[in-house]
């Protein structure tokens, strides 16, 4: 346990922590058991916490915590992730017009990558869950366009941003952005050795000028008009809750252009074959549902252009995924690296960065 109170390892997760932790939402309960289950390791250490005692207590938990392989607790600690989704589930989740698990402890150190989060057992209620590697009807994936643009619609340019949500709102010169271009300048070489026969030739000479490029890229995916974007929306963040879907994993939310959300996911977890298909007419669906939620009617051409450019940003965090062997399993990593390279060419996103001033 660190001084802070926040447990550095599941075996910290002990019940007199968690009656203190849950006490504002069961006052007087008291945790007398607890037992961890299907404790999983990856950018955090995730577990299901069983619990007995006194009160009203919920059955069981999710628990997750800071990774404890030393190399991903660096990477999770330079970017700020756990800092991030805690700051998403303490100010930005209640009133969230879309589903995500409820939290009932959030909180993080002010430095390094320590943090803890509880949050509800989307399990014990029968939610679905998936990763990239997972076959998603059309039909579900439209509603996960809808849910973006629930989601975007409702935190369109919204004043929060400049108020208690600086967090989420910072530039592209914030320290945690100029870590991540550092790290995805140092991700291409070894994700390229190690997993380069996912990529097509011709991304593996365009490589270094899409690092190049970086900057010029990211002055155009902040343009405005912005809104409040998960930042890594693909489908082993999701979870299916009857006719609904759901968001998980906020430690890259953000304030960004919409269109992130929508081509992270089309472009890393749709079979290239059903992407091809579907994109337009998902897209459309996209916009048409933004404008009923809030948000603007945006032109298609503009939409398509931000498209095409946020594919660039699916495919270089594809890369940083691939370079460190401790963030996915190799499946997931491969499956989003053909995928994302197959949508970078199909959508000629490369000529659209040339164009870039």
């Amino acid at each position: 346990m660190t001084a802070l109170g926040i447990p550095a390892r599941l075996d910290d997760v002990t019940p007199a922590w968690l009656t203190r932790v849950l006490e504002p939402h069961a006052p007087g309960a008291v945790v007398e058991r607890v037992a961890l289950e299907d404790a999983t390791d990856g950018t955090t250490t995730r577990a299901i916490a069983r619990l007995e005692g006194r009160g009203a207590l919920p059955a069981s938990l999710f628990v997750k915590l800071a990774p404890r392989d030393l190399r991903t607790r660096a990477f999770v600690g330079a970017l700020g992730l756990g800092r991030t989704e805690v700051a998403f589930y303490g100010r930005a989740r209640a009133g969230l017009a879309v589903r995500a698990p409820r939290v009932y402890h959030a909180t993080a150190a002010r430095w390094g990558p320590g943090f803890a989060l509880v949050l509800e057992d989307l399990r014990a209620r029968g939610c679905r869950f998936g990763d990239v590697t997972t076959d998603l009807p059309v039909p579900e994936v439209a509603t996960v366009m809808r849910t973006f643009a629930r989601l975007h619609g409702a935190w369109w340019e919204h004043p929060r941003f400049v108020s208690d949500l600086t967090r989420l709102a910072a530039d592209t010169g914030a320290f945690r952005f100029r870590v991540g271009r550092l790290l995805s300048r140092l991700a291409r070489r070894p994700a390229l050795a190690r997993h380069g026969d996912c990529v097509p030739a011709p991304l593996h000479a365009a490589a270094a000028e899409v690092s190049r490029r970086r900057l010029a890229l990211e002055a155009a995916w902040a343009r405005p008009p912005r809104t409040l974007v998960h930042g890594d929306a693909h489908l082993g963040n999701l979870y299916v809750d009857g006719d609904e879907v759901g968001l998980l994993d906020w430690q890259v939310s953000q304030r960004g252009q919409g269109m992130r959300d929508v081509a992270y996911f089309l472009a890393n977890s749709l079979p290239v074959e059903l992407r091809r298909a579907h994109e337009a007419t998902l897209l459309e669906a996209y916009l048409e549902a933004l404008a009923a939620s809030g948000g603007p009617r945006v032109p298609r051409a503009v939409a398509w252009e931000q498209y095409r450019l946020h594919v660039l940003y699916a495919w270089i965090a594809a890369l940083v995924t691939a370079a460190a062997a401790t963030l996915q399993h190799a499946a997931v990593v491969r499956a989003a690296l053909e995928r994302t390279s197959a949508a970078v060419l199909d959508l000629d996103a490369l000529a659209a960065m040339r164009a870039l001033p």
